[in-house]
This record gives structure tokens, sequence and C-alpha cells, in this order.
């Protein structure tokens, strides 16, 4: 369900490669968060499929006006990288390295 406050649209789409797990070959996901736009007004009202209609124009965005975007990669290793506009971070999963 939508919010009225809410502050931010985020998106993110599974990159398959499922079926190719046993081979080793890294699935994930990757993702982008926009910032809310004013033009969504959520009326309650309204059925949840016109809500989201009304909403779709946040993600109908240009790449350059994400807040924050990255991927997750992950296999026999794991892999987040983000970044927010000032940098890209990256983290490795590492169970050998304090892990449990």
């Amino acid at each position: 369900m939508f919010d009225e406050t809410a502050k931010y649209t985020a998106v993110f789409d599974p990159l398959d490669g499922s079926s190719n797990v046993d081979a080793g070959i890294p699935t994930g996901t990757i993702f982008g968060i926009f910032e809310h736009d004013d033009e969504c007004e959520v009326d309650a009202s309204d059925s949840l499929s016109t809500q989201e209609l009304k909403c779709l124009t946040n993600t109908l965005k240009a790449g350059t006006s994400l807040v924050s975007s990255g991927y997750c990669l992950y296999s026999s290793s794991c892999f987040f990288v983000v970044t927010f506009g000032s940098g890209v971070y990256g983290f490795t999963l590492d169970e050998n390295i304090g892990g449990e």
C-alpha cells in the first residue's frame, strides 16, 4: 500500500540466472531509488491499480535523477555495490573474515 509520507520510490529487477546456480554462475538483483514525486497524489478512494498508475511517473525518469542505485551478485560469494551519487562503494561477503 502507498503511504502519503513516502519520500522515495524503489525499483528493482532480478538478474535471472537461477537455472545456472549449480554451475557457480552468479545471480543477483539490480535496484534504483528515486526521490518521491509530488505528482503522485494518493487518494484513499482510488483502487490500488489506479494508485500504481498515478505513481508510475516516479520510476519513468532519467538515470541522472536516481538518489541511489546498485546491484548485488550472489553465488559462491556475495558482492554488493551501491552508489549515492558521490562515489561507488563495494562490499564482499567473506565468511573467512569475521563470519560465522
